[in-house]
């Protein structure tokens, strides 16, 4: 293996095993800390965060990129690159304040104009941190990209819990935020120093354009993303009020994580494997893709639909009871994701970029799109509304990949609709004995809980490996790949 390829291969292992750490404290961190903070307070202040990730996003411009790519041995480049990225992520955050009571009033929420000062310094400090980190990426230098991401999800998780324990206020968040981003900073200043990006040259408009050029085009693909994932929570924000959006917002949160770590997962897998066939049969390893990860995610998913209403009442003051139809439904929601999944890979293997682009922007069209109609009706209907924009952009993102390769259809619909079936079972014996635990008045929730999990589990893979032997086989034949993967690795 080369010395690029080492590289790689050891920072892949160092990224993938921070990001794993630092999800796992962030799912602990975001569920202990709602136990000490009120529901419409939180919400104001991640109305705030959300506000300043969006914005954040939209004015990142691709120059992220840009610089990973374009920059080495061009301290000129790089330059350039970051005068243009700061000076507009202070003129847009800057905005943010400025706007704050305009901002308050479109969202129907009070009190956001309290959390944005503090959230806004931390935003501009992040800022400064991602051209340093950037250049650490460009240079192959993981290690301490991964350390600091971790350390400061970390910090994040620890000082966010301790002072809202300590204080109950919501402005844990904004003080956790400005720590983490003045840490991550910091340790990635301490990595970099500033002479490769930070050197003065003479400014011109041909370099700014040439970065503008190259990274324009990405921003667009990276905004759609965001806006898809918080422009929801905004929305339900504006009609129901920030208590409702936090219900919305946690259980997005709840229903997205094991899909989320299945599906990263596998489809970095997957992505390298589609780019080795060659296109005549990448419409098979699509279809055989889709179903393995159906197989994991519908179960995964299934399960936490039914015992969302146990989960939150182990693990969650009585406060937040609300999350768990919403929990429920948003899990169903994500059950529908394999194909949406992988269809990014494979157009990406294809080079079928700006076709990638137009899928995200369609993504975020049909989740604003539905939850501004749909979602007017109730915190319950917006979870319906994400559903429905899932389903559609699952079928044009079929209809994407077919352009390219021959997919199977029915058995591209048959591979989804098997782990459906095999978690029919499951849920009516979880269904099943919640009635029993209901009408014998039992308590101690947890208990009810690990008892339900392992009856689902049971019952699911029962169901499963009986009835599809085939599809059992796929799943092992990938436990048995990652296995030995990580014990070369």
């Amino acid at each position: 293996m080369s010395e690029s390829g080492e590289k790689t291969r050891k920072g892949l292992i160092w990224m993938l095993l921070s990001g794993a750490g630092s999800q796992l404290v962030i799912l602990v961190t975001n569920f202990l800390i709602l136990r000490f903070l009120d529901r419409a307070l939180l919400g104001e202040a991640m109305n705030a965060a959300d506000v300043l990730l969006l914005l954040n996003a939209m004015s990142s411009l691709g120059l992220g990129q840009f610089i990973v790519v374009k920059t080495h041995d061009r301290e000129d480049l790089a330059f350039h690159a970051t005068v243009l990225f700061l000076g507009v992520g202070a003129v847009v955050l800057v905005a943010a304040l400025v706007f704050s009571s305009a901002l308050s009033n479109k969202l129907n929420s009070p009190e956001i104009g309290k959390y944005l000062p503090g959230l806004v310094i931390s935003a501009m400090v992040d800022r400064i941190g991602v051209v340093p980190e950037r250049i650490l990426i460009r240079d192959q230098r993981f290690r301490p990209v991964a350390l600091a991401r971790g350390l400061g999800e970390a910090t994040y998780g620890i000082v966010s819990l301790t002072i809202a324990a300590i204080t109950g206020s919501a402005m844990a968040v904004v003080y956790a935020n400005i720590v983490r981003a003045v840490l991550r900073t910091g340790l990635f200043l301490r990595a970099v120093g500033f002479r490769s990006w930070l050197t003065p040259v003479t400014l011109e408009m041909k370099k700014f354009g040439e970065a503008l050029a190259y990274g324009l085009p990405l921003s667009i693909a990276s905004s759609a993303i965001m806006a898809s994932r918080k422009f929801d929570n905004l929305l339900v924000s504006r009609f129901f009020g920030p208590a409702q959006a936090q219900d919305y917002r946690t259980a997005y949160n709840y229903a997205e994580t094991p899909g989320g770590f299945i599906s990263d997962a596998i489809v970095d897998v997957v992505l390298s494997s589609f780019v080795r066939e060659d296109r005549a049969t990448r419409g098979k390893a699509f279809v055989r893709a889709s179903a393995i990860l159906a197989a994991i995610k519908t179960p995964a998913l299934f399960g936490l639909a039914i015992v969302a209403p146990t989960l939150t009442e182990a693990i969650l003051p009585p406060r937040w009871s609300g999350i768990a139809p919403l929990l429920a439904a948003l899990s169903i929601a994500f059950s529908i994701r394999a194909t949406t999944m992988l269809s990014i890979p494979i157009l990406q293997a294809n080079h079928r970029t700006k076709l990638v682009t137009l899928l995200e922007v369609a993504n975020a069209i049909l989740v604003i799109g539905f939850v501004a109609t749909l979602g007017r009706f109730g915190t319950l209907e917006a979870c319906y509304a994400v559903g429905l924009a899932g389903l559609l952009r699952a079928v044009l993102g079929v209809y994407a990949v077919r352009m390219d390769v021959d997919v199977p259809l029915l058995e591209l619909l048959w591979g989804q609709i098997v782990p459906i079936i095999a978690s029919i079972p499951m849920v009516a014996a979880v269904y099943f004995l919640r009635k029993v635990w209901i009408s014998a008045e039992i308590g101690f929730a947890g208990v009810r809980l690990a008892v339900e999990i392992l009856t689902g589990a049971v019952a699911f893979l029962g169901t499963f490996f009986l009835l599809f032997r085939e599809r059992a086989k796929d799943l092992l034949s990938l436990a048995k790949g990652f296995r030995r993967a990580r014990a070369e690795a």
